[in-house]
């Protein structure tokens, strides 16, 4: 007896859900194209940063491109990722207390990582100097024009979440949950989050955050609830830094 199958956006639709080769393969594209990037960066090769930032989100855009791919290729793709499964209603306000809590350790996080990494400089005999390498800083640049800005603002609020939480909470989550429980689950996308950022100094918060999301990710039961929390971090962090940098004056004159 012959087995008939049907492939739809190259993918096989006999498979069972997402498969962890298809966060691995996500992983992989990113950080080559953000190690690219930063090559060609080092070599001089963007004549300004927004030639710099425009290579990085298109390298994104094909991210999402693949992802696209493999969530029109599966049957019920989007359900399978939380898009289209909900819990209780009351879930949505805990998940969110949850975050808030989590923002005390998430800090603690943060200035042991800097730690850490000081002390392991230290052995080299070099001086470890933390860097503002989150990309919101780089949003308020002067030297941005504001078209540029409001392309970053919204890959900062709207698109990079969702594409994030689609790939590491919903597919990787049902992939890596079905291969090893829901603890290794969590624990293998999180640490997946935190690498594919590229940045030792935010490794380790970002791994924690990732966890973070997950958890409300299985408490919602939807991907809509941790994308929610994802986009409202990603706002207050914008927020924040616009008011480290003065951009807020005006309202207390």
């Amino acid at each position: 007896m012959v087995k008939s199958f049907h492939i739809r956006g190259g993918v096989d639709d006999t498979e069972s859900g997402f498969q962890t080769r298809d966060l691995l393969r996500f992983f992989i594209i990113d950080v080559i194209i953000i190690l690219f990037s930063k090559l060609l960066q080092g070599m001089g090769f963007f004549s300004t940063p927004a030639a710099y930032v425009l290579t990085v989100l298109s390298g994104k855009l094909v991210l999402f491109c693949y992802l696209a791919w493999l969530v029109h290729g599966r049957r019920n793709a989007w359900r399978e990722a939380g898009g289209g499964t909900a819990g209780p209603w009351w879930t949505w306000p805990l998940c969110l207390g949850i975050y808030a809590l989590s923002h005390p350790l998430l800090m603690w996080v943060n200035r042991f990582n800097i730690y850490l990494l000081q002390q392991i400089y230290t052995c080299f005999d070099r001086i470890f100097e933390p860097a503002q390498q989150n990309i919101s800083f780089f949003i308020f640049e002067d030297i941005l024009s504001l078209l540029i800005r409001v392309i970053l603002v919204t890959f900062t609020i709207l698109f990079g979440p969702f594409m994030e939480e689609l790939a590491f909470r919903g597919m990787g989550l049902d992939a890596f949950r079905r291969t090893g429980g829901t603890a290794s689950a969590v624990l293998w996308t999180s640490l997946l989050f935190g690498l594919y950022h590229v940045s030792l100094q935010m490794f380790v918060p970002l791994t924690a955050l990732g966890a973070v999301f997950a958890t409300a990710r299985l408490l919602s039961r939807s991907l809509w609830c941790a994308l929610a929390i994802h986009s409202l971090h990603n706002s207050l962090v914008l927020a924040f830094t616009a008011h480290a940098l003065g951009w807020f004056d005006f309202l207390t004159r």
